[in-house]
């Protein structure tokens, strides 16, 4: 490869880097991190909801779910924080090993069986207190469809 080529590619791949955020750089995300700090690192959101009403995804002050497909996340964003998360993809490991995909006998093998349980339409819920985490599980193939962070969850997700 001659040496304008090497040049070439190697200013194409500064910029990409650059690009994609620079080198080393990381976001983090908690319960009570700013609305603000969410919408400055992730942009405007996928959805924006609440139960069945819906806002426009360059609103900035609505008390609801801001949904972001492409991080496979979820944010309850309620005042000016972020109240709790929800993990929608296997892209996210907790520490403890839980991931959306696992089966229901494998979380219960993490979590244990000291929690509360939610009967919804084609998906059941466990509520886990202790752990401030609760997780959404499909009737019809028992593997964790999502994971809730909720208020008082000490977890840090790294992005």
């Amino acid at each position: 490869m001659n040496k304008t080529c090497r040049l070439f590619l190697t200013i194409i791949l500064i910029v990409l880097l650059t690009s994609c955020g620079g080198i080393g750089t990381t976001a983090e995300f908690m319960i009570g991190t700013t609305r603000q700090y969410v919408f400055d690192t992730l942009g405007e959101p996928d959805t924006i909801f609440y139960g069945t009403t819906y806002w426009s995804t360059d609103t900035t002050d609505a008390d609801a779910y801001h949904f972001y497909g492409t991080v496979g996340l979820s944010f309850r964003i309620f005042g000016n924080e972020v109240k709790d998360i929800t993990l929608v993809n296997d892209d996210w490991i907790l520490s403890n090993g839980l991931v959306v995909g696992l089966s229901l006998s494998q979380a219960l093998a993490i979590l244990g069986d000291e929690y509360t349980y939610f009967d919804g339409a084609g998906k059941d819920f466990y509520e886990y207190s202790e752990y401030a985490i609760m997780i959404e599980v499909s009737d019809s193939t028992s593997k964790i469809l999502e994971i809730n962070l909720q208020e008082g969850n000490p977890t840090v997700l790294y992005w």
